[in-house]
């Protein structure tokens, strides 16, 4: 910088060549395949072969998870609330405001396993987490 506030050719220089180094080296990460394609949470069917596919698959299993661990928080919370200590009949009986198909695998577009006799719910696929 030369004078006060004010910027010089070689300092504008240097600065966008720091940006395009950093994002060359972003975008090398991004297309060297980071994504394991062993991971569990992946769509085995599909078996996406670009690193967005991968992605996008790996955040489906995660939200299936995700949904998991909130249907049992909720199934718990149920639980708790009723006179008898008893687990909700199915499912609907914890809707609060969510859509049917939250109640169903995002992956696998196929309703979640609930057993009312000790509450547990599990995905079909059996890569994702029983709760």
């Amino acid at each position: 910088m030369g004078r006060k506030g004010s910027w010089t050719l070689m300092g504008i220089i240097l600065v966008v060549a720091l940006l395009v180094a950093a994002g060359a080296f972003y975008l090398s990460r991004l297309w060297t395949g980071s994504v394991k394609s062993d991971n569990k949470l992946l769509d085995q069917q599909s078996r996406k072969s670009t690193v967005v596919g991968k992605a996008i698959d790996t955040a489906k299993g995660v939200d299936c998870q995700e949904r998991l661990r909130q249907i049992r928080a909720a199934i718990v919370t149920y639980k708790a609330s009723d006179p008898n200590e008893a687990n909700p009949p199915t499912l609907e009986e914890l809707r609060l405001g969510v859509s049917a198909d939250y109640f169903q695998c995002p992956v696998s577009k196929q309703p979640y396993i609930y057993n009312p006799a000790d509450g547990s719910v599990r995905c079909q696929y059996q890569s994702h987490a029983t709760y």
